[in-house]
């Protein structure tokens, strides 16, 4: 019985474990994989209710994001840490520790003081405060990357450009051992670090890609490889591993393929220690206990099996939407095409506008310098009497060209506007899907808002000046004076004024109209931008529904890979696992203290709760 009752419960621990861990990575896996298609996954979703909730709450806690930038071999280069400090009660100040240097605040202008012990005293305004810093200090986990070829050791850089059989190396080591005391036994235990790392091999370079302990993701024309494992953690629970113990509680992820032309994009590896935080095996005294937790886990592992199940409809759901998004990013490229179309029309204008206000700049002035001396206009009416005409054709001329300017700049801001709302529609349907505009997309749209704003200026400024009005009075003039001219002698004198006037009037209108084609010109060159950006898009658009059907696929081989994990793993480890149930227990409980009072990478103040994540990056070799 005794016997019976050590393995049920050894059982049950580590089942716990695995299920916790397993999970998390399998979220992880995901969330990478559908970050390049900017959807929101289920954990970062938790995650931000979290954040929600003990703001709503009034708690007071620092949220700490480590990111560490490695050589190809896993050898850290610098270190920089982020961190958001939650002010839930709206403080005026906060109290916080950390022995970061170079700190800056990087989303506000709050500042803080240094005490002489060294603590901090933000002064918030009652808001959250997010700053960053470097530090030289040594990682909990460290990472060595070693690289073989067709069975050698070789170093990245002699490996660049070769063939044969590849296999790259991820050694893990766990470096925060903490000593937990548990029913009055001292347990050395490491802090339970789940390590995943993930890595983008193109097929053309890569095949027959095998992980030993992780998940492989195809899209046709890569392969997206994650692998995981959590350092230190069959040390913490001392366990006598068999072979398949030994795989899933590995130090080592180890990543093969055939490979002709070696080149590797950069690493990325994500650990964290808060996956043991909701366990409690404290609870676990008699059989009836372990039974109940039993079925917990049970239960947990069978909610996974259907989550996942509801993930992948999510995944249909979001793979029939398809269609509508490319639909509507087609329109978004038409629009684009045709501002860009009315933009060169709109500069083309401009010029005959330009061209033509030069012209009459010069006649007037020539008629002024007519109407003085002696051998000015007096005496010369009938000269004068056939420019006029002349004149009268060319503001008319000029005329026409300034109603068509306005009309077609008007035209355009309202095509303008209504792409803008065509884009901000999308927008929304795109934030409802729960996904938003690529940076790309935002500034594109800057653009064409921006192009707006120009053209509204030009307008303006053509009103200010007086454009229309100095035009009427020129036509005008040059009407009366042609249907007057033979009563020129006697309004020679008024109709000299009035010429200057309107050489004055002209003078202004050209330089003006310089200014409005630099504008026009600067809008041809933002249309085409433009008209490049919704190509793109709607090319990107294409690439995000394969990379949608990809998801699809992946979602499927999830949902298929839980229940068997459930079948094959949960269940034969509860039923053939095989320990010490009370020193498991204390020790599981040991490496869930010890995950539980990891908190800061860096330093906390005594009153803040805390978390911190570890995201460490290797160099490309290439």
């Amino acid at each position: 019985m005794k016997k019976k009752f050590v393995k049920v419960t050894a059982v049950t621990a580590i089942a716990a474990l695995l299920v916790t861990g397993a999970v998390h990575i399998n979220n992880n896996t995901l969330s990478q994989v559908m970050a390049s298609s900017n959807t929101v996954t289920n954990e970062t979703k938790q995650e931000n209710d979290k954040a929600i909730q003990s703001v709503l709450n009034g708690i007071f806690a620092k949220d700490e994001t480590v990111y560490a930038f490695c050589g190809a071999d896993g050898s850290v280069s610098n270190i920089i840490v982020s961190d958001w400090l939650k002010n839930g009660e709206g403080n005026e100040s906060l109290a916080d520790a950390s022995d970061l240097s170079d700190i800056v605040n990087v989303k506000g202008d709050e500042t803080f003081t240094v005490a002489s012990d060294g603590s901090l005293t933000w002064n918030t305004s009652g808001t959250d405060i997010y700053y960053q810093g470097t530090t030289t200090k040594e990682l909990p986990v460290s990472i060595k990357v070693t690289y073989l070829l067709d069975g050698e050791e070789i170093t990245p850089e002699d490996l660049l450009h070769k063939s044969g059989k590849v296999t790259i190396r991820y050694e893990y080591t766990n470096n925060e051992l903490q000593t937990v005391k548990e029913d009055g036994k001292s347990y050395d235990v490491y802090v339970p670090f789940v390590m995943a790392t993930g890595m983008i091999l193109p097929n053309d370079q890569f095949r027959n890609v095998e992980v030993n302990q992780g998940k492989i993701f195809s899209d046709g024309s890569r392969n997206i490889v994650l692998g995981y494992a959590v350092p230190g953690l069959d040390e913490s629970l001392n366990l006598n591993k068999d072979e398949k113990t030994s795989s899933l509680l590995t130090n080592t992820v180890e990543i093969t393929a055939d490979v002709e032309d070696f080149t590797l994009g950069m690493t990325i590896t994500v650990a964290t220690s808060e996956l043991l935080s909701d366990l409690d095996v404290s609870e676990i005294e008699d059989i009836d206990s372990i039974n109940d937790l039993i079925n917990k886990i049970s239960d947990a592992s069978e909610q996974l099996v259907s989550g996942s199940g509801t993930l992948y409809d999510g995944l249909v759901t979001l793979q029939s939407k398809m269609g509508e998004l490319s639909s509507g990013v087609s329109t978004l490229a038409d629009g684009g095409s045709q501002i860009a179309s009315g933009a060169a029309t709109l500069d083309d204008n401009m010029k005959t506008l330009v061209d033509g206000l030069a012209s009459s700049k010069a006649g007037v002035s020539t008629i002024v310098a007519g109407y003085e001396g002696d051998n000015g206009a007096v005496n010369a009416a009938k000269t004068i009497a056939g420019g006029l005409s002349k004149v009268s054709a060319g503001t008319e001329s000029l005329a026409a060209g300034v109603n068509s300017m306005a009309q077609s700049m008007q035209q355009t801001i309202e095509s303008y506007t209504a792409q803008v709302k065509e884009i901000k529609t999308a927008q929304a349907k795109l934030v409802a899907a729960g996904s938003d505009l690529t940076s790309e997309q935002y500034e594109q749209l800057g653009q064409l808002e921006g192009a707006i704003a120009a053209l509204s200026q030009i307008v303006s400024q053509m009103n200010e000046a007086g454009l229309s009005e100095n035009i009427a009075t020129l036509n005008t003039a040059a009407g009366a004076l042609k249907n007057g001219s033979e009563q020129l002698s006697a309004g020679l004198t008024k109709l000299y004024e009035g010429t200057k006037t309107l050489q004055a009037g002209i003078t202004k209108l050209s330089a003006g109209s310089t200014s409005l084609k630099e504008g026009t010109q600067k809008l041809r060159a933002a249309a085409n931008t433009l008209k490049q950006g919704t190509a793109s898009l709607s090319s990107a658009v294409t690439q995000l529904s394969q990379g949608v059907d990809t998801l699809t696929d992946g979602g499927k081989e999830l949902k298929e890979g839980m229940e068997t994990f459930h079948q094959d793993a949960v269940l034969k480890v509860i039923d053939t696992f095989n320990g010490d149930i009370k020193d498991l227990i204390n020790r599981l409980d040991a490496v869930v203290s010890a995950g539980k009072s990891y908190e800061s990478f860096t330093d906390i103040a005594d009153d803040c709760e805390g978390s911190v994540k570890f995201i460490i990056k290797t160099s490309e070799i290439e």
